[in-house]
């Protein structure tokens, strides 16, 4: 359970999250090196992250209506990419955005992972 939970954290970008799911699950599986070794490299893009992103914001509280950290939890980090005009048809953007404005342009905090890379 554990490990599935982590994973979903991570796909979502909620990388401290998805850690603490590893750790839990490695501690149930001390056998599995793969998992144990996971960590190590899921910590330092969590650390990086946090570096690159210190103080950002969400530019908007949501997108179509739709909080910024939910889109990314519903889709995972892949809804970063889509533009305004996809996810949102007609909808006028928000003041200073474009219909091809990205949602990780929106949702710059929410996207983080996926701004950093």
């Amino acid at each position: 359970m554990a490990l599935a939970v982590g994973t979903a954290r991570a796909q979502q970008g909620r990388l401290r999250e998805a850690i603490a799911s590893f750790e839990a699950a490695s501690r149930l599986a001390p056998d599995n090196e793969r998992l144990r070794d996971a960590i190590a490299p899921m910590e330092a893009k969590a650390e990086a992250v946090e570096r690159a992103t210190a103080g950002d914001v969400n530019a908007v509280a949501d997108v179509c209506g739709t909080p910024c950290q939910d889109v990314v939890d519903a889709s995972g980090t892949a809804a970063c990419a889509v533009t305004w005009a996809t996810g949102c048809g007609e909808t006028p953007p928000p003041p200073g955005f474009t219909g091809e404005s990205t949602v990780a342009e929106l949702c710059r905090r929410s996207c983080a992972v996926y701004v950093v890379g």
